[in-house]
């Protein structure tokens, strides 16, 4: 979607697909009192078999997340239609897909939901901390029998944080002595540009994710996406 600043938030997003269309899906949701949505997915693999369940994912979240203040909830019913799905399209193409959901609420409150995905970054501005975002749970779409793993965790934040949420195509870039960017790489960028606005601090992870090896090399769908608290 087309992502613009408002009131709360301030917005960057880096999204580069391998092919004509993407695996990467991130999205946003207004959900008036209970505070804005944010999403990151990722679907395994890359291409037109990921783009088409990347369609039935944006859909089902769309359809469901206004109904959902609590986002494990919300992931556990996901999870419930789309094995369905998924074992309808293609039994032998085992389609599955992470994702990291979160509310922020009015008071600044993170609840989020972790379904396999890379735990995002948390950069604590005046504090200069870098942190993760708590995680666990499993990919949505391999089994409904383990909805229990889904767990909403509380986090408090404050204006000047910068949450970043990504997929694996950015650490995974590989550089010409084939040495892996790692989350490592991330850190290092966080630690130049903790203080910029989401806008330039996205321009610093970028640049140096250039510098270390071309990003024709990356190998996946690649995407970037920072969350500023105004």
């Amino acid at each position: 979607p087309h992502i613009t600043d408002n009131e709360r938030f301030r917005f960057s997003v880096y999204s580069r697909p391998l092919e004509k269309v993407s695996g990467d899906y991130y999205d946003i949701f207004n959900l008036n009192d209970s505070g804005f949505g944010f999403l990151m997915v990722d679907v395994q693999g890359h291409g037109m078999p990921a783009a088409m369940l990347t369609m039935i994912i944006k859909e089902k979240f769309r359809a469901y997340t206004p109904q959902f203040t609590d986002p494990s909830l919300l992931i556990k019913q996901i999870n419930r239609e789309l094995v369905e799905i998924i074992e309808e399209m293609d039994k032998d193409a085992a389609l599955y897909f992470t994702a990291f959901y979160m509310i922020i609420d009015g008071d600044n409150t993170v609840h989020s939901v972790d379904a396999g995905h890379i735990c995002p970054f948390l950069v604590r501005t005046e504090r200069k901390r870098i942190e993760l975002l708590k995680s666990g749970g499993i990919p949505i779409g391999i089994s409904r029998e383990m909805d229990n793993m889904y767990i909403t965790f509380k986090t408090k934040v404050e204006p000047g944080d910068k949450i970043i949420l990504y997929t694996d195509g950015v650490i995974e870039l590989r550089n010409s002595d084939n040495r892996q960017y790692g989350m490592g790489g991330i850190i290092n960028s966080l630690k130049k540009g903790f203080r910029e606005p989401a806008e330039d601090l996205l321009k610093q992870i970028v640049k140096d994710l250039a510098d270390f090896a071309s990003l024709k090399n990356i190998k996946d769908d690649a995407t970037i996406f920072i969350i500023e608290i105004k």
